[in-house]
């Protein structure tokens, strides 16, 4: 973000990009492991299911 005036354009979108991308990778897969949960307990309600 600091060097937004630096004539390498083409190191700024990554920069900027890398960290976007994995905190939003991050949260796609702690939704989906929540969600994943979720069916899983609605599904089965069973005690005798492992938590896994």
């Amino acid at each position: 973000m600091a060097h937004s005036d630096s004539p390498s354009g083409d190191e700024s979108p990554p920069t900027e990009a890398a960290p976007t991308a994995a905190a939003f990778a991050d949260t796609i897969q702690e939704r989906m492991a929540q969600q994943d949960a979720v069916q899983k307990a609605r599904t089965s309600n069973s005690p005798l299911s492992p938590p896994s």
